[in-house]
């Protein structure tokens, strides 16, 4: 009975969001709920449950994986503020390009420069693209290059801004704090003097008092132009060309070149003792490469930000020892990168924690090493060995360790470390650990499958809405080592792709529950994604239910599952207010169509709230 009082409680948390939403457009209404009481009971058949794969829902929860960052990669430069909830940073690709985020205002700090007289140059490439009815995605609203500052503080931006790609939207359906940012939007919107193309800008930030529907007045905040010259053709947004960059500041005058054609001059701004060049990104997606700024014939930045460039040890783990580390590009088993740890006095190496050691538990993991010099694990607690293991030398190819580390009797808290002693420089890679137990389970967290046994929901609908709208399927297949991380910007989160489909799928069969997949239909991509979209859908189908003589039921077949998983329910999308009622329709048409060519046994789920 526990149970069920919980779980009314849980129905009745949710059906007061929802009174709350329509609410919006009604009445006011009242809830109150006594989750002390049972007032009836509920129908086992209708109990379910949302896996939502976020934070550590799978990694490090359902399935075992105790390493959280398994391949030594770099990460993405966070850059927002926490209270926006989402990751979404700056970062470097290996071609040394830099890639902004693509929401919300972000600036990253490129350098500061003594003076008045100063060049700026790079290259861009600005993939502006309409998403229509949605104002809160990418794609929609400018990149600035702040070149300067005056007496106050206040940032001289060049804006590159294309308004007629702006999508905008109101709908009672949305939640009160949806409206009220529309609403903000509009007002905005109203007192910002804007052309109606792409154009270019020198702007400034502003401040207006507007009047908001239903007469109340507040202040926002606009960009508002100094000079400003509308663009041409595909001039600025077409998002297939590199242009360009060049800002020229003298004193009080800056020029602006693109392409080798000056789009701006202005003759008027303030004079300062110093200026900070910030790059700005809100809203959209643009790349940037061989920036520069110069000053006197002198070149003071060049490259990339400090903030994107690779560490020397890997983010999620951290150093000990005297000796030296380095995150090497482009010898490595899993992905780009591998750590270089070289020790000249004593045992050097990296660790990462800390785990709470369980007394008699064993820990199972493998790690890939190459160098000269012996491999060392174990665990670490305040600078001390728990328990240490020397795997041997290592040679000059990569080769796998397998470890199994028994901490005896000891009960608390340790760090897994791997590492090199004096002499050593070795290179690792992709180290994975779990424990003999959860090992002997199929990889699962003990615990947690014994207790999700016995809530016995009689379906799991996974992979949950905000992960699956980034999410393709095909990341999260085949041998556990060859599956390469993934930045989910949403929840902050790099997942590690070490469960996925098949994972997911015996996971259903060992809680004896009923397994539903969410599909996802790309509301936030451009139009020209769209039919890769719908084909990862009927793949997955596929993958999942067609025999082992297909296309897909033969990959499946080759990861070790020939007979069809048979999966009956199949989600459209979740959260899809987001997309509107009319647009979600369709699609639904469209999916459930294609994907019943694929399998016509399938039983289709619509998402509501609207």
């Amino acid at each position: 009975m526990k149970k069920i009082s919980s779980l009314i409680f849980i129905i009745a948390v949710f059906s007061a969001s929802l009174c709350h939403i329509t609410a919006l457009c009604q009445d006011r209404v009242r809830i109150d709920i006594d989750g002390s009481r049972t007032q009836g009971s509920i129908d086992p058949m209708i109990y379910g449950q949302l896996f939502e794969h976020i934070y550590f829902s799978a990694n490090n929860g359902v399935w075992q994986e105790m390493i959280y960052e398994r391949s030594f990669e770099k990460e993405h430069f966070p850059g927002i503020p926490p209270r926006d909830g989402y990751f979404d940073g700056w970062a470097a690709d290996d071609r040394d390009v830099l890639h902004s985020p693509t929401r919300y205002e972000q600036p990253i700090r490129l350098t500061e420069v003594e003076g008045n007289d100063y060049d700026i140059e790079m290259d861009v490439k600005w993939r502006a693209y309409r998403l229509a009815g949605r104002m809160w995605s990418g794609g929609l609203m400018d990149i600035r290059v702040e070149l300067g500052q005056d007496s106050s503080g206040e940032p001289y931006f060049l804006r590159l801004h294309d308004p007629s790609l702006e999508g905008h939207r109101g709908e009672v359906s949305q939640t009160q704090a949806m409206i009220d940012a529309n609403n903000a939007d509009r007002a905005r919107r109203a007192a910002q003097r804007q052309m109606t193309g792409p154009y270019f800008a020198l702007s400034m930030k502003g401040e207006h008092e507007v009047t908001f529907p239903g007469g109340g007045r507040r202040k926002v905040t606009t960009l508002d132009p100094l000079c400003e010259q509308k663009a041409t053709g595909g001039e600025l947004s077409d998002g297939t060309r590199w242009h360009h960059l060049r800002i020229s500041r003298s004193g009080k005058a800056v020029s602006v070149h693109w392409d080798g054609n000056r789009v701006l001059r202005y003759t008027d701004l303030e004079r300062t003792s110093s200026a900070k060049i910030v790059l700005w990104e809100n809203y959209t997606e643009a790349l940037f490469r061989d920036i520069k700024v110069l000053s006197k014939g002198k070149t003071l930045f060049e490259g990339l930000p400090e903030d994107v460039k690779t560490p020397a040890v890997a983010p999620q783990w951290e150093s000990f020892g005297g000796g030296t580390f380095e995150m090497v590009k482009g010898d490595a088993v899993n992905m780009d990168y591998s750590q270089k740890i070289t020790s000249k006095n004593g045992i050097t190496g990296v660790f990462q924690g800390p785990h709470n050691i369980v007394p008699g538990e064993q820990y199972m993991g493998s790690i890939y090493a190459k160098g000269s010099g012996n491999l060392i694990v174990g665990f670490l607690h305040d600078g001390r060995w728990i328990e240490r293991q020397d795997l041997g030398p290592v040679g000059a190819d990569w080769q796998k360790f397998s470890f199994t580390l028994d901490c005896g009797q000891y009960s608390g808290e340790a760090s897994i470390a791997f590492g090199t002693d004096s002499g050593g420089a070795i290179l690792i890679d992709q180290a994975t650990m779990s424990t003999r137990t959860g090992l002997s389970l199929g990889g699962f967290r003990p615990d947690i499958l014994q207790t999700v046994k016995d809530l016995h929901p009689t379906c799991l609908r996974w992979p949950g809405g905000g992960y699956v709208a980034q999410y393709n399927w095909k990341w999260g297949i085949g041998p556990q080592e060859q599956r390469v991380r993934w930045p989910h910007w949403m929840w902050m989160d790099y997942d590690q792709n070490c469960f996925g489909t098949d994972e997911f799928i015996r996971f259903c069969r060992e809680i004896d529950s009923e397994p539903v997949i969410v599909v996802r239909v790309g509301f936030d991509r451009p139009e020209e994604e769209h039919a890769q979209i719908l084909q990862d859908a009927l793949d997955w189908v596929a993958y999942c239910n067609e025999p082992a003589t297909g296309k897909w039921g033969s990959v499946r077949a080759r990861n070790g599952h020939p007979e069809p998983y048979n999966v009956k329910y199949w989600e459209i999308d979740n959260e899809m207010w987001e997309m509107g009622l009319e647009k979600y329709e369709a699609c639904v048409r469209e999916f459930s169509t294609a994907m019943r060519e694929v399998d016509p046994t399938i039983k289709i789920i619509a998402c509501g709230g609207f």
